[in-house]
């Protein structure tokens, strides 16, 4: 998959792209060079990392830190949506780590850590997997400067309107 991303994205420049990227824990970053080929352009992106169930107990960490690595290159990147997901062949295996860790883990620490993988991010939606691996919930952010503070970029979570706005308008135009 990451190679068909690669050649797609070496003829084409999108500005929004969705995209699932499904493989085992321990590969994620090899997505990173077909992502580094939408750099220049790239402002919206949706992506669903979903990684199957054989992942060690302490590998959340680490699959969180790879999927955030994908952001680097992304210089203009402004709205992301992140959506980390998983799959198993035994039900009782959604109980184990790391995947309690994902339903578990601080949502504004996640989004704090995006905020610094990206440098001009402006929206950020977290989709939070719920039992079975639909999402339960989205949580919106937006970043703002606070002038008092030096401009230092903060996160203001977003709900009601302004959370739905957000995310009507995140890919389609």
């Amino acid at each position: 998959m990451g190679d068909d991303l690669a050649a797609i994205l070496s003829t084409t420049r999108p500005k929004r792209l969705s995209v699932s990227v499904s493989c085992r824990w321990s590969e994620i970053q090899s997505y990173d060079m077909a992502l580094y080929r939408a750099g220049e352009y790239l402002t919206h992106l949706s992506v669903v990392v979903e990684i199957d169930g054989n992942a060690p107990r302490n590998s959340a960490e680490k699959i969180i830190g790879d999927a955030l690595s994908l952001l680097s290159s992304l210089s203009r990147l402004s709205h992301l949506m992140l959506k980390l997901s998983w799959r198993y062949e035994n039900p009782n295996y959604y109980l184990n780590e790391p995947f309690r860790t994902f339903r578990e883990m601080n949502r504004e620490e996640l989004a704090t850590k995006v905020l610094g993988a990206a440098p001009v991010i402006n929206h950020i939606v977290l989709a939070i997997p719920g039992q079975f691996g639909q999402t339960k919930y989205a949580y919106v952010y937006e970043v703002v400067k606070k002038y008092s503070d030096g401009g230092e970029r903060t996160l203001v979570e977003l709900i009601g309107e302004a959370a739905w706005k957000v995310l009507a308008d995140r890919f389609t135009r």
